[in-house]
């Protein structure tokens, strides 16, 4: 339905999840880095079948979400770019998406 307007879909990623979690965690302190997430996120069904728990619980669930994204992201059939954000060197991702879409 889309593809007559030449979307491009871009995926951020990291390729070590569980640093690029304990990094965040640390950088916006235990409030909000860690103990909001954690009760925010491990609280559903998912999370809590699996028995998943603290900081290690939030890395496990967001290496199986990483699971399904890659998958899904792999079988789109538009214009896409993954790039992998750890360095945060948000000017060359700007670079690279303004070549992917031609400017």
């Amino acid at each position: 339905m889309i593809r007559p307007l030449h979307p491009l879909i871009v995926y951020y990623h990291q390729n070590d999840i569980d640093q690029a979690i304990r990094r965040t965690a640390a950088e916006r302190g235990e409030e909000l880095g860690v103990r909001y997430q954690v009760d925010w996120k491990l609280k559903y069904p998912y999370a809590v079948e699996r028995g998943l728990e603290g900081l290690d619980g939030l890395s496990r669930l967001y290496v199986d979400y990483r699971s399904l994204t890659d998958s899904l992201f792999a079988r789109l059939s538009v214009n896409k770019l993954a790039i992998e954000n750890t360095a945060r060197d948000w000017p060359r991702y700007y670079a690279q998406i303004e070549d992917a879409l031609g400017f």
